[in-house]
């Protein structure tokens, strides 16, 4: 009765395959032929951006910038707690209707500062991706570059392979050609 099961079971696993194998296209010749020519290699961004000394320049600015927003944002804190003290003094000597007056206007305040620092941020943000995004374009250049040299077919990141040999690692040829043709990126920020 076991070796009945057993059996049942084989049938059954090798019917699986057997359909599996019917269903997928054979490659033919030239497919394997255009495949094992194909030069093939892995960039790992990381590596690349860790390695450029103007991600490091970009990232000091960017810290450069939200010290100074970090500074602003205290001076608006500052004075909302300043109108806020005042109010709240206030209120004793003027009349209910001047106090809801005075109070509102406090209000209005506090959302305009809001908006400013959230404008500035957005900014900030957006400032930093379009720097990187300059880096990231040089990047994509010099892959380009790298494939043309090397006569690749195609290039791979890392997150998209389960393993490659380091052999096919070019980060290195990338980076260094980036190094040659972008020294600095200026985080540029609109004016208040």
């Amino acid at each position: 009765m076991k070796k009945l099961k057993m059996l049942s079971n084989f049938a059954m696993v090798a019917a699986l395959f057997s359909g599996a194998a019917l269903i997928s296209s054979p490659a033919t010749a030239e497919d394997t032929a255009s495949a094992s020519t194909m030069k093939t290699a892995v960039v790992d961004l990381q590596k690349v951006l860790a390695d450029l000394p103007v991600t490091k320049d970009i990232q000091k600015q960017l810290e450069d910038l939200r010290q100074s927003f970090a500074k602003e944002v205290k001076g608006y804190e500052t004075e909302l707690r300043n109108a806020e003290k005042n109010l709240i003094e206030s209120q004793k000597k003027l009349s209910e209707a001047e106090f809801i007056k005075k109070r509102e206007s406090f209000e209005k305040r506090i959302g305009e500062v809001q908006k400013i620092v959230e404008k500035r941020k957005e900014q900030l943000d957006k400032a930093f991706a379009e720097a990187m995004e300059k880096v990231n374009g040089k990047i994509m250049d010099a892959i380009k570059v790298v494939s043309t040299e090397k006569g690749l077919s195609l290039v791979l990141f890392p997150m998209s392979v389960a393993y490659y040999a380091d052999s096919l690692d070019v980060s290195k040829d990338v980076s260094k050609i980036v190094k040659g043709t972008l020294t600095s990126v200026k985080i540029d920020l609109p004016k208040k």
